[in-house]
């Protein structure tokens, strides 16, 4: 059975039959705040690392995207459909 580097459905889901064992390179300094939170909290390093990353994945889901402010431009002209096409091709000659 060949098997594609793509991600199946049971790698996305966590569906894995076993824990992935992964190696990070992290900065010492973050290491060490970890360990210590850890140590703090009566927790395994690899359940608090577990935790901070879920956390941090479900912050994500909650923020909204930012708007981008309108563009205000002087003396009342209001650009046409046409008149942006014109512009964008403009810059990219």
């Amino acid at each position: 059975m060949k098997v594609d580097n793509c991600l199946t459905e049971n790698q996305i889901s966590g569906n894995l039959g076993c824990e992935l064992k992964t190696t990070l390179d992290l900065p010492d300094d973050l290491m060490r705040e970890v360990k210590i939170r850890a140590v703090h909290e009566h927790k395994k390093l690899k359940d608090a690392i577990a935790e901070f990353i879920r956390r941090g994945m479900a912050a994500g889901k909650t923020r909204r995207a930012k708007v981008p402010k309108p563009v205000k431009l002087r003396g009342g002209f209001k650009p046409t459909t046409e008149d942006i096409e014109a512009a964008i091709a403009w810059g990219r000659d």
